[in-house]
């Protein structure tokens, strides 16, 4: 079994934006677990334990990868997370949804919360009452991927396990 999702994988310089942000966010105090820069991603749909990895890429495969631009608005809060909200057109959600009614017709359950495109900047924040001005950046060079998380003595780690191709 392996614990499996499927992501938005983000340009190196929207990844550097990214990082870049959590500095000014530790600069204004806060406090918590950055994401490292590596890992910043948009999850498409939670999988979970599975050992459905093959079935799962070929739907991916089989699924047109939209090629959309994205674009990085404001700061957003949930509990004690921060994060960058992902604004992604009609479209992009469809493609999401397409994905998430052909893993379920191979009996593949995903997470049930429905898709809010966003980036985790910070987990466990001593604060989420920040204000910090965050330009609107769109891009469109992303890949999808399949990835395992795996937990180690080090936290979270990341391996892909399929990458769209370009």
């Amino acid at each position: 079994m392996m614990r499996l999702f499927i992501t938005l994988e983000l340009p190196i310089t929207i990844q550097q934006t990214l990082a870049n942000t959590q500095k000014q966010l530790q600069n204004k105090g806060v406090q918590g677990r950055l994401i490292p820069q590596s890992q910043l991603h948009c999850t498409l749909a939670f999988i979970g334990e599975t050992n459905q990895a093959k079935q799962i890429q070929t739907i991916l495969e089989t699924t047109a990868t939209p090629k959309e631009t994205l674009c990085l608005t404001t700061l957003g809060h949930f509990k004690n997370l921060i994060y960058q909200n992902l604004e992604v057109p009609v479209t992009f959600c469809e493609y999401v949804n397409t994905l998430k009614t052909k893993l379920a017709q191979q009996g593949i359950k995903t997470a049930p919360k429905p898709f809010k495109p966003h980036i985790t900047l910070v987990r466990n924040a001593n604060t989420t009452h920040i204000t910090l001005p965050t330009p609107k950046l769109c891009f469109q060079n992303y890949t999808i991927v399949l990835y395992q998380s795996q937990f180690t003595k080090k936290g979270v780690e990341y391996h892909a396990l399929w990458k769209a191709s370009k």
